[in-house]
């Protein structure tokens, strides 16, 4: 298996890992089952941050996930 480099807690329910293996994981706390997995990144995901974006009439909250220098984004 692979470490959790950092952890993001998302709501009562769910956290948000970055992992060695280069993924992003959504995770229910109560169940301990992961929710979804975001994949894509060329290393491990070292930092998850949780933004709004003001856009949208209804704000839609995104993951960035910095590796070294790359940012990439998920909607939820």
């Amino acid at each position: 298996t692979y470490a959790v480099l950092c952890i993001l807690k998302l709501d009562a329910d769910r956290i948000v890992s970055g992992n060695y293996d280069n993924s992003i994981k959504v995770w229910n706390v109560n169940t301990g089952q992961c929710l979804k997995t975001f994949t894509g990144h060329t290393s491990s995901v070292l930092f998850v941050q949780l933004t709004s974006n003001s856009c949208h009439k209804q704000p839609k909250l995104q993951f960035v996930a910095t590796v070294l220098l790359t940012i990439c984004s998920y909607h939820i």
